[in-house]
């Protein structure tokens, strides 16, 4: 079943592509997507879960 889930880790892969974790060779959309499954463990409402994985969309596509 596709919930919004899906295409805000499609907006986050394309927010991050080419960032690295500091320091690291790491995507970082490795980052927001473990928050997303931490919020999910969790038991939180999709939209949460959501909120975890856009985060720091809007830092992704500043630079």
């Amino acid at each position: 079943m596709k919930t919004l889930i899906d295409p805000a880790i499609e907006v986050a892969v394309k927010a991050h592509q080419n960032q690295v974790r500091k320091e690291t060779d790491i995507p970082y959309i490795t980052h927001p997507l473990a928050v997303g499954i931490i919020l999910a463990r969790a038991g939180c409402s999709n939209e949460v879960i959501i909120a975890g994985i856009l985060h720091d969309t809007v830092e992704g596509y500043a630079y």
